[in-house]
């Protein structure tokens, strides 16, 4: 299973009136199931916090096909990167010359970060970036500590 850190907006699911992160509405095609109705797919796993107004989200999400991502307009993956689950804890303590980034990519990330109000160095490490862009909406917020189990 993969993971990445993406931030969106914020849907109201029609069946019970919950608010939800847009990616937590996406299916993972890899993991199909059987129902009455024939086979259907599981929903993208996520570990999410909301904004105070709760209209934007930040998202630890995973799965095995992560392509519905990419193909749905208002969601940023803002590492532009994903990693396999197991290295959760030692991929969030790299900083960018660890992986080899080119200019134009870190460009990128250093404006979607700039978007949200956080400036960014390149000699922290990515928890403090994701850290810092989660403490805009909720105070106290720590990346290292994400875990499925629910931080909302």
């Amino acid at each position: 299973m993969a993971l990445r850190w993406i931030f969106g907006p914020t849907v109201i699911d029609p069946g019970n009136g919950a608010v939800r992160p847009l990616v937590g509405t996406l299916l993972d095609p890899s993991r199909p199931r059987m129902g009455d109705e024939g086979p259907t797919f599981k929903e993208l796993t996520h570990s999410t916090i909301y904004n105070p107004g709760y209209t934007r989200a930040l998202s630890l999400v995973g799965g095995t096909d992560l392509s519905q991502i990419d193909a749905t307009a208002g969601l940023h993956d803002l590492l532009e990167e994903q990693y396999p689950r197991a290295e959760r804890g030692t991929f969030l303590h790299n900083r960018i010359a660890d992986l080899g980034w080119s200019q134009a990519k870190i460009n990128r990330i250093k404006e979607r970060f700039a978007a949200r109000g956080v400036t960014i160095s390149e000699t922290d490490r990515f928890h403090r970036w994701l850290t810092l862009a989660g403490r805009r909406m909720r105070p106290g917020f720590d990346a290292r500590l994400a875990r499925y189990s629910g931080w909302r």
